[in-house]
């Protein structure tokens, strides 16, 4: 099962939801790929890697020590950085599909990394607004499914409480070309402990009307909003656990 993590905004938590999803599913006994697609890198940062993304170490010929793999629990998470490096990507990238051999190269590299193990589940943590057209997207994806033709794809979409940015996310996700039984899940990220049940009646109408799979609303939480160490060691509060025990139930019946 390849999940990704879509957001229409930035700084909602998209990346938290990335991280404590891939732990959780490891503590189960799953081996998870995470590939950090995110331009920031906060999963590549946690996990210790230090060196180039992929698509930079691709550019500049070196070679790829951008993944890492973390036991958990039973099971293990295995980061991909992928970006990482600020913005230069979007250069690198053009530069890359303009040469063969780098283009032969970086799907050399990518295919070797993913089929590393024999992976579980596949969480893709990507940069905001994101997509399906978008360059950044279908260089990753096209390779991703020559390799994988057979994983099953589905979505999860986040964001925080405020009302615009709620409303900017569904609309967001009706824009992308997403069938609907993929939408896994809309999360209201980072809400105010008084305001849980208010936002919990937001993410119900939101199953109903749209036919998302499911829906959950996760607390602000100080431990989490300043987490600076190890990814193994990252928190997973109550709600979390519950949501993705949800999740899974649905992952398994798709």
């Amino acid at each position: 099962m390849r999940i990704s993590i879509r957001s229409s905004k930035g700084g909602v938590g998209k990346s938290t939801i990335a991280i404590s999803l891939s732990k959780f599913l490891a503590e189960q006994g799953n081996d998870v790929l995470l590939v950090d697609r995110d331009v920031i890198g906060y999963s590549s940062y946690l996990a210790g890697i230090t060196s180039p993304g992929l698509v930079k170490a691709v550019f500049e010929g070196q070679d790829a020590h951008s993944i890492k793999e973390i036991k958990v629990g039973k099971g293990s998470i295995t980061v991909l950085k992928y970006f990482g490096d600020g913005p230069e990507y979007v250069p690198n990238l053009a530069k890359i599909h303009a040469n063969r051999e780098l283009i032969s190269y970086y799907s050399k590299v990518y295919r070797e990394l993913i089929t590393s193990k024999p992976f579980s589940f596949f969480v893709i943590d990507n940069p905001p607004l994101i997509r399906d057209s978008d360059e950044i997207y279908l260089f990753e994806h096209n390779e991703f499914n020559y390799v994988y033709p057979r994983v099953k794809h589905s979505y999860i979409f986040v964001s925080d409480g405020i009302d615009e940015n709620i409303k900017s996310n569904l609309e967001y996700m009706s824009q992308l070309n997403v069938k609907v039984d993929q939408r896994l899940a809309f999360i209201i990220n980072m809400v105010r402990p008084d305001e849980l049940q208010k936002y919990q009646n937001i993410v119900t109408n939101i199953i109903n009307n749209l036919n998302v799979r499911i829906g959950g609303v996760i607390p602000f939480v100080e431990n989490i909003f300043q987490f600076s160490g190890e990814l193994k060691d990252f928190p997973l509060p109550k709600q979390m656990r519950e949501l993705y025990v949800k999740l899974v139930g649905i992952t398994l019946e798709m």
